[in-house]
Parts: structure tokens; C-alpha cells; sequence
């Protein structure tokens, strides 16, 4: 992972030297974000904790100005940034990350952003791949201006 985020890093470095405004970060994945949630001892022990911290580390501790931090705004929030019975951010995740690329930007920006909450009931991948037809019922986030959104 260090390597990838070296070569995010020397990319941006060429785009920002074009003139043009960069920014890049590395999306967490659940085990990064909910380790606290992690059933009981990893499978690889001392290994696995050892794997998670310099995970932690190389996402939330780059020092590039142009990398993006999200791990902490994951773990900081009150509201489900994952799906249960999926790898995938829920539509809060998504909003988490997207007011921090505004606020990143343009703290104005940033200070503009703006949704509402609510649930929707849906199968998730990963119970879909198990043969398991039970919907989760999850947090949404819905930008709450003119922007539409739509599920694809």
C-alpha cells in the first residue's frame, strides 16, 4: 500500500505542477474504519493487529498537502458509513467523504454542504453472494439542496 500511495502522490505532484487543483486519497476499507467491530482475535493474530496499525498509519498520517485523511471522519461519525451485509459505503460514507473533499478544496465549500437522513431497505452484496434474501434496512444521507441523486 505504501508504494501505491507513493505513485497517488508523485501523480499528484505532476497534475498540481500543471497549474490544476489535486487532491487524492485512498478509500479505507471496513476493517480499517470498524476495527473495534472486528470479532475477537484476528485470524493471523499479532500479524493481523501489526497489518492494521501500519494501515492506519500510511491513511491517516501522510504528510503529502494533496492526500486526503478519511479513516478518522469514518470512525468519528454517528451514523452507519458501511453496509452491513455489503464492502461498500453506505450514501453516509459517501457524504463524510464528500464534505471533506469540499471542506479540502474550499472550506467555504465545505461549510456549505448540507443533507438530510433518513433509511432505505435494501439486499447487499455480500448476502446476495451467500444466497441469503434478507434485506438490511440502513442510514442514507441525501444532499439536501438542488443536487439530485439517484441510485444506479
Amino acid at each position: 500500500m505504501s508504494r501505491s500511495l507513493a505513485a497517488y502522490a508523485k501523480l499528484a505532484k505532476v497534475i498540481r505542477r500543471s497549474g490544476r487543483e489535486v487532491v487524492f486519497t485512498l478509500a479505507p476499507n471496513k476493517s480499517a474504519v470498524l476495527s473495534g467491530d472486528l470479532p475477537g482475535q484476528p485470524p493471523h493474530g499479532v500479524c493481523d493487529v501489526q497489518g492494521l496499525a501500519a494501515q492506519d498509519q500510511l491513511l491517516e498520517r501522510s504528510a503529502d498537502p494533496d492526500f486526503l485523511p478519511l479513516v478518522a471522519l469514518l470512525r468519528r461519525s454517528a451514523r452507519q458509513v458501511y453496509w452491513c451485509s455489503d464492502q461498500h459505503w453506505t450514501t453516509v460514507g459517501g457524504s463524510v467523504f464528500a464534505r471533506a473533499l469540499a471542506a479540502h478544496l474550499s472550506p467555504r465549500l465545505g461549510r456549505q454542504q448540507r443533507y438530510t437522513y433518513g433509511t432505505e431497505t435494501r439486499l447487499g452484496v455480500m448476502n446476495q453472494a451467500l444466497g441469503i434474501s434478507t434485506p438490511e434496512t440502513l442510514q442514507t444521507a441525501h444532499p439536501a439542496d438542488r443536487v439530485k441523486v439517484r441510485t444506479a
